[in-house]
């Protein structure tokens, strides 16, 4: 697969995954597939070799996940950190991914760097992901019609009904609603 960016080719470059070497690799896209195995077709005597892109879902915090499985045990595996292992060389052993845009779902390499939590933390506030004082500001809890159920003084008190960081989304717009109610910043 090639891809154009700004009058540059690249070609898509494929890694094993660490600890599922000769079963999965990540590409430098953000693509993860299967390796060649061989299984038999119930109507057939004859062995099948494929190569398989995975199907990629998204987590609870939207980040791309892919499920991937060694010695019959599965496990749900972020895209974004299979690639950066895989990729990015992390001399200083920092423990979070970033995405630079601020994409959860751009996983091409040049996208992602190693950060602490600190520096994930002032990235995503600085490129306005989110607002720290936000997470202080009264929000209004609503009905899925609009009526208002209850003033809440911050989203971390109204997180006793869902996730303080979909409240956020809600009150930004960038979701409809969040654990059966609208949400909006009081």
């Amino acid at each position: 697969m090639w891809l154009l960016i700004t009058n540059h080719i690249m070609s898509e470059v494929w890694k094993p995954i660490k600890g599922y070497e000769g079963f999965y690799e990540v590409s430098s896209f953000g693509r993860v597939k299967s390796l060649a195995s061989a299984w038999r077709n119930q109507n057939s005597s004859g062995f099948y070799l494929t190569n398989k892109i995975l199907k990629i879902a998204r987590d609870k915090g939207g980040y791309q996940v892919v499920g991937i499985t060694k010695n019959k045990k599965y496990k749900m595996a972020k895209v974004h950190r299979l690639a950066a292992e895989a990729f990015i060389s992390n001399h200083e052993n920092k423990p979070c991914v970033n995405h630079k845009d601020g994409i959860k779902a751009n996983n091409f390499v040049e996208n992602l760097e190693w950060c602490t939590y600190k520096e994930n933390t002032k990235h995503a506030i600085d490129s306005g992901l989110i607002t720290y004082y936000s997470r202080f500001k009264k929000v209004k809890q609503l009905t899925k019609d609009g009526d208002l159920i209850k003033v809440w003084s911050s989203m971390s008190e109204a997180k006793k009904k869902t996730r303080a960081s979909n409240i956020g989304s809600c009150c930004k717009g960038r979701l409809n609603h969040s654990g059966g109610f609208r949400w909006e910043y009081a």
